[in-house]
């Protein structure tokens, strides 16, 4: 039960709760609710507008149904957090059910953003001729489980936490089961920006056997798919904090994002259809944003770089050399002629000398004792080698 003892219309255990001791009364409290009136009527009247539109141009198929699902949920989010958060803060049934639904839509926007960034990618990097990887019924069906996990959970966990407190209808973000309304919704954003990023920063792989509509809606959709995504889930946190909180400025920048979030909403849901490129693109501020992607040449095999009988590329022509240096330069010289080199010399052939006649080994000793006996020096020797007794 809600105990209001200070009789202030807030329930006394909710005012333990938070941290900040202020409260939007009077003239700050009526304020707030009318521009949360104000970005809900302009968020949903762009949405509205953007179906309108589509229809009207007939963009059609698996892709476009994809962004219309989007479109239903951003709606239906808005109404019940920017209208009906602070509209029904006493009212305890109107109070849950707005808190169950808060946290139901903003988790099924976000798994269809991931579902988006999948299709985007198989038709970018030629994974599929048409409609994506996945089968197209699990693109609206999937999400309607996905957010039914964190929804249920968080509720039937922290079910005390639910229902009227003369705040808000949202959640106190200084308790634990704030996480069940974050994180799961990060995990799912992270999912769909890193996928769709993969498809903006590979090379263009499609082909001609491909859905043109399609491959075009896909080359859009990984590039803006991070920041409308993101730009959703930062005016959620705000009015999150900004109803927690109970801060009039806070709830002023919630506001400000939805203005901005409804024209964006409109641009990146039909800029990336060509029926409507082909009617609103101009050279103007506004017909920019309708600028057709130019048309990819299909390069011959023969001429590709990787092909196996690719041809050198030819040498680039010598820099053609003004009229006025052709007549400064210097005429030619006439080439000297050159004497002939000598011939060789003739080579005589001369004869080896005749080799000495040889010795006679037998007279070999004696010669060699003689030369010995006869050269100066050995002249106190040869007496005694000459005439040495000969031993017994």
């Amino acid at each position: 039960a809600c105990e209001d003892l200070d009789d202030n219309g807030i329930c006394d255990i909710y005012e333990k709760w938070r941290c900040e001791t202020r409260y939007l009364t009077k003239t700050p409290l009526l304020v707030s609710k009318i521009l949360c009136y104000v970005a809900t009527f302009w968020v949903v009247l762009w949405c509205i507008i953007t179906i309108i539109v589509n229809i009207v141009h007939k963009n059609s198929g698996h892709h476009r149904g994809i962004h219309l699902v989007e479109e239903l949920g951003i709606i239906v989010l808005w109404i019940f957090m920017g209208a009906l958060n602070l509209t029904f803060r006493n009212s305890s049934g109107f109070c849950k059910a707005i808190s169950v639904v808060i946290h139901y839509f903003i988790v099924f926007v976000a798994a269809c953003f991931v579902f988006e960034a999948f299709f985007a990618y198989a038709m970018v990097r030629n994974k599929k001729i048409k409609n994506g990887m996945i089968p197209p019924f699990i693109n609206y069906i999937l999400p309607i489980f996905i957010a039914l996990i964190p929804c249920l959970v968080t509720f039937f966990m922290k079910k005390s936490y639910y229902g009227a407190n003369g705040l808000h209808c949202f959640v106190f973000v200084s308790q634990e089961y704030m996480y069940g309304f974050v994180i799961p919704v990060w995990i799912l954003l992270v999912i769909a920006t890193f996928r769709s990023s993969l498809g903006n920063l590979a090379c263009d792989q499609t082909i001609p056997a491909q859905n043109k509509k399609q491959c075009y809606w896909a080359k859009k959709s990984c590039k803006m798919l991070s920041f409308l995504a993101y730009w959703i889930f930062i005016a959620y946190l705000t009015c999150m904090f900004g109803s927690s909180n109970q801060l009039f400025w806070v709830l002023i920048i919630f506001f400000l994002q939805s203005l901005v979030l409804g024209p964006l909403i409109f641009v990146v849901h039909t800029f990336g259809h060509l029926n409507t490129v082909d009617k609103w693109y101009k050279p103007s501020c506004f017909g920019k944003f309708y600028t057709p992607c130019p048309e990819k040449m299909d390069t011959p095999r023969s001429l590709r770089d990787d092909s196996p009988t690719a041809r050198p590329a030819p040498p680039p022509p010598p820099p053609k050399e003004s009229p006025k240096k052709k007549q400064e330069s210097p005429p030619p010289r006439q080439a000297t002629p050159r004497a002939p080199p000598p011939p060789p010399p003739t080579q005589t052939y001369i004869p080896p000398p005749p080799s000495p006649p040889p010795k006679e080994a037998s007279h070999t000793r004696a010669q060699d004792l003689w030369g010995w006996a006869t050269t100066k020096g050995h002249d106190e020797k040869k007496d005694e080698v000459l005439f040495r007794p000969r031993p017994l």
